[in-house]
């Protein structure tokens, strides 16, 4: 269903459960999960806290929404906003830089939402497994194109791309002083030598200056 198509009344809550993401990611960030109170998120989205646990049952499943978010972003730039880009190889760059970016950008939060989602039951749907479940489906249009060799599985490519961000992100962690250029252009370095490992013919080999 488009945005067009939605009531008012389900806009006005689509806005409300934003706000309410919106406020928790930057008071995690900026104060600390532990430190931070339903109240004070509440308050800074607007909303009654009757209103909150109309979204959110509890403090932690802000984590689980957080983290849908992200993916649904990643969805939508992916469809949206990369619809003119015509090399696969190019959309899974700009997505996993996207979402490696957004991660430097809110560690603190990026961390605590693994955290709570990553070691879920076999069958939540994880957004991580959503997340290799977008990049599958570039692979295999990159297949399509021979940029990836075809000889390789969608499946194990996007889980050593996913592998290659988690490298990064521990290693983030780890910095107390993280530089953003720094950071991106590390990372594009190391997705530069995945895809040289797995290229197809019509690979174009790319510099982590020239992206």
């Amino acid at each position: 269903m488009g945005h067009s198509e939605l009531t008012r009344r389900e806009r006005k809550k689509m806005e409300s459960r934003a706000r309410i993401l919106k406020a928790a990611r930057a008071l995690f960030q900026g104060q600390g999960y532990d430190e931070t109170s339903i109240e004070e998120i509440s308050e800074m989205a607007d909303v009654s806290k009757s209103t909150f646990f109309n979204y959110f049952p509890t403090k932690e499943s802000l984590l689980d929404g957080i983290a849908a978010d992200e993916v649904e972003e990643i969805e939508y730039l992916i469809e949206a906003d990369l619809v003119g880009v015509k090399s696969p190889v190019e959309k899974i760059r700009i997505a996993l830089r996207h979402f490696a970016m957004d991660s430097i950008s809110f560690l603190q939060v990026t961390r605590r939402v693994m955290w709570a989602t990553i070691f879920k039951d076999e069958g939540y749907p994880l957004p991580i497994k959503e997340m290799e479940s977008l990049l599958a489906g570039l692979i295999e249009e990159a297949q399509d194109q021979c940029e990836i060799s075809p000889d390789l599985d969608s499946k194990d490519i996007a889980k050593a791309l996913l592998g290659m961000y988690f490298a990064a992100f521990f290693k983030w962690i780890k910095e107390d002083k993280i530089s953003l250029p720094a950071s991106e252009a590390g990372f594009d370095l190391f997705l530069n030598m995945i895809f040289e490992g797995i290229a197809g013919k019509n690979y174009k080999s790319k510099s982590s200056k020239e992206i």
